[in-house]
């Protein structure tokens, strides 16, 4: 037993020795960006009545949202989402003008969004001179043009990380060793950029409302540890 302690000791000894610490830490930051032309578009609408009774005001509503989604659905490539609904009253004296008798007010929202710009914006004024109030309009850049652009902006932001610490390695009279602890942020592209709201009231000809989308940065930031020893 006791020889077989000391040949394990003296593997133990003889062996590798455990990796040091590398002597110097560096924390690099590296950006990579793209500027990239939002590829969808999301049109909020909002129906709207308005009745001296409560069923009268929520009936036109209804009415109008019928009639708007079925709209929407015939129109190839739109994605139809129907938003919150609201009904409240409007008491005498309340309102502006101030109203004499009470008001029963009710309204729905509705959200179309599709890559098909101009059809989309097509069907968004035949809406409008149907009645729907237009509430906002804004371009995003879809899910998958999102991640294919970081995915390329990750390769790009770590070769520049890499470089960087060559460059101060090499300054240093040192040598990268290690890359410790690796940070990764994407930032951008998902954020809507609203293009219009307002208001819209019925009109005599369906003019589809104007949108021309503005390119929208994306940005993949690397955070990083390095670690540096003598050459």
């Amino acid at each position: 037993m006791r020889r077989l302690f000391a040949i394990l000791v003296a593997a133990f000894l003889g062996g590798p020795a455990l990796a040091a610490e590398p002597q110097t830490v560096l924390s690099l930051r590296e950006t990579a960006e793209a500027m990239v032309v939002p590829d969808l578009l999301v049109v909020s609408l909002r129906a709207e009545g308005a009745a001296d009774g409560a069923a009268a005001a929520q009936q036109a509503v209804n009415r109008q949202m019928k009639d708007s989604v079925a709209a929407a659905k015939a129109v190839s490539g739109v994605k139809v989402a129907t938003g919150g609904y609201s009904a409240y009253v409007v008491r005498p004296g309340e309102g502006r003008p101030a109203r004499e008798k009470p008001e029963w007010r009710a309204s729905q929202g509705l959200t179309l969004t599709s890559r098909e710009i101009s059809p989309l914006l097509d069907l968004t004024g035949t809406l409008q001179a149907s009645g729907l109030a237009l509430s906002g309009m804004n371009f995003e850049v879809g899910a998958e043009t999102r991640r294919d652009t970081q995915e390329k902006l990750v390769g790009e932001a770590i070769a520049r990380l890499r470089r960087q610490a060559d460059s101060a390695a090499a300054a240093l009279d040192l040598r990268v060793v290690s890359y410790r602890t690796i940070r990764i942020e994407k930032a951008g592209g998902n954020s809507p950029r609203p293009m219009l709201r307002a208001m819209a009231a019925p009109m005599a000809a369906a003019v589809p409302p104007s949108a021309e989308a503005g390119e929208q940065e994306i940005q993949v930031t690397v955070e990083a540890e390095v670690g540096l020893d003598r050459r």
